[in-house]
């Protein structure tokens, strides 16, 4: 069945089905997976789940995707979060999962401030402990950039800072966010994959000298605003908890493949944080090639493929 695309719901199903290649490898090296590369959906593994199982960086995002359904409020989104972490909202199968510990100390602070009916507010630098700075805000950012889509520059940062910051403040990850976010934006509007990466980069980079960012952190990026990540080879990608190195090979994969299934392959290879890698890379790669290019198989494996693609439907017709 050839389905009409849908940027939204191509995003949301592609994103989970790299997610759930990653899940049963998560933290397998790159040398493992070179001797036994996953070629396809697998079953249980790391963390002893059904095939076709997302984790929690699918559920966030599609908790993200649900809020956005009806408006922009960060209230709103806090309370999906902390509903899904306690009563297993947006949870692939009924369970949570593999919460990565950034998160999971986040949105206890959330779960306090609605408790105490105070307004939810981002997460500040003084509140951040971690050395690592890491990626857990990146995987689940996607849905934004549909509701992004036509406004200014300067809101789309704002925006994209403060549902990063609900769990992730360093403006480390912001950056990343953001850079996703200005790629997803022009690969929506039907720019090839090179222009797209090629005008992100000339947005950022410019958006960033001028509102006078951080220059330590910015420089972070540069392997990715000023030269070509899709031009390194593989043993120059990194895979790690590190929100830069996550976004360098999310956009690597997405760069270096030619069709969905590649590009998740290559991703989910790449070895340690599988999940995040193959879904960031998944959800780019189901708005560059759409649903009838996603294998057939891993779709019907996906669990909640009915809801996903019913999220992706309301989130499309809200935001038109």
């Amino acid at each position: 069945m050839i389905l009409e695309r849908n940027p939204i719901r191509d995003a949301l199903v592609g994103l989970a089905v790299g997610d759930a290649l990653g899940v049963p490898v998560e933290s397998f090296s790159r040398e493992e997976l070179k001797k036994y590369p996953v070629q396809d959906m697998r079953a249980y593994g790391r963390h002893s789940q059904p095939r076709g199982t997302w984790s929690d960086k699918s559920a966030l995002a599609f908790c993200l995707a649900e809020s956005l359904c009806q408006t922009y409020d960060l209230q709103d989104i806090a309370v999906k979060f902390v509903h899904w972490n306690s009563r297993d909202y947006w949870t692939a199968r009924g369970e949570v999962f593999d919460i990565e510990y950034d998160t999971k100390k986040a949105i206890s602070r959330l779960s306090a401030m609605l408790y105490l009916k105070e307004k939810v507010t981002p997460i500040s630098l003084q509140e951040i402990d971690n050395e690592i700075v890491t990626n857990g805000a990146l995987v689940r950012i996607l849905p934004l950039a549909f509701f992004l889509l036509d406004k200014p520059l300067k809101e789309r940062f704002q925006k994209i800072s403060e549902v990063s910051a609900l769990t992730h403040g360093h403006l480390r990850s912001i950056l990343a966010c953001f850079i996703l976010i200005e790629f997803a934006r022009r690969l929506i509007l039907g720019e090839t994959k090179k222009i797209a990466y090629r005008k992100m980069q000339k947005t950022v980079s410019s958006f960033v000298q001028n509102a006078k960012l951080e220059k330590t952190e910015i420089a972070q990026f540069s392997r990715i605003l000023h030269q070509c990540i899709y031009q390194f080879p593989e043993n120059e990608i990194k895979t790690s908890e590190g929100v830069v190195d996550t976004i360098e090979a999310g956009l690597w994969a997405v760069l270096t493949a030619s069709n969905y299934k590649s590009t998740v392959l290559k991703a989910v290879n790449l070895g340690e944080n599988t999940d995040t890698t193959a879904g960031i890379a998944g959800g780019l790669a189901g708005i560059i090639y759409g649903l009838n290019e996603i294998p057939e198989k891993w779709r019907t494996d996906l669990a909640r493929i009915g809801d996903i693609i019913q999220l992706g439907e309301r989130l499309e017709e809200a935001t038109i």
